[in-house]
């Protein structure tokens, strides 16, 4: 099962609201509301170890996330 399809799941039952995206197919009993104010911003912090930021495939990924921050 797909983590969205978890979170759908888990806001059918009763359990709670999840941030889906926009362009996410709702299940039964799911709806999306789109959410205007205050702004959606994500933030992502990465975790490394020492010396390890320079290995390509982490290297890679933070430079993805890091991309257009300035």
């Amino acid at each position: 099962m797909d983590s969205l399809e978890l979170v759908q799941d888990l806001i059918v039952a009763g359990l709670g609201v999840g941030l889906l995206p926009a362009d996410e197919p709702t299940g039964p009993g799911a709806r999306l509301i789109p959410l205007s104010d205050p702004e959606v911003v994500l933030r992502a912090y990465a975790v490394t170890r020492r010396g390890r930021a320079g290995w390509p495939p982490l290297a890679l990924v933070l430079n993805l996330l890091t991309a257009g921050l300035t």
